[in-house]
């Protein structure tokens, strides 16, 4: 698979992912996290092969931006994401991707959906439009039968008692619905109305399917960027508190020891782990600022926890420019 194209792995995804489905549903974030690291492992060499199957697992909804969360700050390891490991170094990346593709589905999906309403109520015109020519039609037809009728009937001998129609002989017989030419184009074309009047109904309620769905995917969409952006927020804010405490304690052994800040030593190991930790958590606050508004109270509660550094807050209000 490795080699084969983009347009290959999406299929190969949409062509699964009815049996995934119901399978990433039951597993869950942590199992959702774990196919996240199987893709992560098995593209290892491919960076942008993690972030396509990401992406193709997300919009067929199989796929929560708080499970790729989880997997990141969570599961991996984090010399990993730091860049230390081998292969992990994509692991902001793919975090940061997948927030970006969590926000911008929400108008995408809002988008959609207004696009497909519009069609539908195009489509629901279409058929009251054609419901009424068909309805014209054959009111014409009628007063084409009736007056065919009437002139049937005064083209008839005297004293006739209109038996005609039960066989009689010398009587002119009262013409059926449509017997002439035009009763004829009139009763094709009010039937040709009546059935291009069903097929778009039909065409119509179809879209009225698709629009349902559609919106409900919105709706699912709608509040899932403020909630894996938290979700990322304190992620991070967990892996800080425990690097700062890993740090400490680095410090606290090494002023015991001797090369107590030299380079690679593991007390400036562990500071340089946190001094990365900090500078993506300036990253997050910048780059997501206008999303960090919207739960802007939650993270402010996520800060006041206890063992969380007051370094966090004061980095995010130096880059948010506003107080959480």
């Amino acid at each position: 698979a490795g080699v084969k194209s983009p347009s290959h792995l999406n299929v190969a995804l949409d062509r699964y992912a009815g049996a995934l489905g119901p399978l990433l549903a039951a597993a869950g974030e942590e199992g959702q996290a774990l196919v996240v690291a199987m893709a992560a492992e098995f593209y290892a060499a491919l960076p942008q092969k993690v972030l396509m199957v990401v992406d193709r697992l997300m919009g067929l909804n199989l796929l929560g931006a708080q499970a790729v969360v989880h997997w990141a700050l969570g599961s991996a390891v984090p010399a990993q994401l730091l860049g230390e490991g081998g292969g992990g170094a994509s692991a902001w990346e793919v975090l940061h991707y997948a927030l970006s593709r969590t926000i911008a589905r929400g108008p995408q999906a809002e988008a959609a959906a207004a696009k497909l309403a519009e069609e539908e109520a195009a489509l629901r015109a279409k058929a009251r439009s054609l419901s009424d020519q068909a309805a014209a039609l054959g009111t014409q037809l009628q007063e084409h039968t009736a007056r065919q009728a009437e002139k049937a009937a005064a083209e008839q001998p005297a004293g006739d008692d209109g038996g005609a129609e039960m066989g009689g002989e010398g009587r002119q017989p009262v013409p059926a619905p449509a017997s002439d030419p035009h009763g004829r184009k009139l009763l094709a074309a009010k039937n040709d109305a009546e059935h291009r009047a069903a097929m778009v109904t039909r065409k119509a309620d179809g879209l009225a399917e698709q629009l349902a769905a559609q919106r409900a995917a919105a709706d699912a969409v709608a509040g899932n960027p403020g909630q894996a952006l938290l979700a990322t927020y304190r992620a991070l804010l967990k892996l800080l508190t425990e690097e700062e405490a890993g740090a400490a304690e680095a410090e606290a052994a090494a002023m015991d020891g001797e090369g107590a800040g030299a380079d690679g030593s593991p007390s400036a190991l562990a500071k340089a782990r946190v001094s990365e930790l900090y500078a993506q958590l300036k990253a997050l606050g910048r780059h997501y600022a206008t999303e960090t508004a919207l739960v802007c109270e939650e993270l402010a509660a996520a800060l006041q926890e206890p063992g969380v550094p007051d370094r966090a807050g004061q980095v995010l209000r130096e880059v948010l420019h506003y107080d959480v």
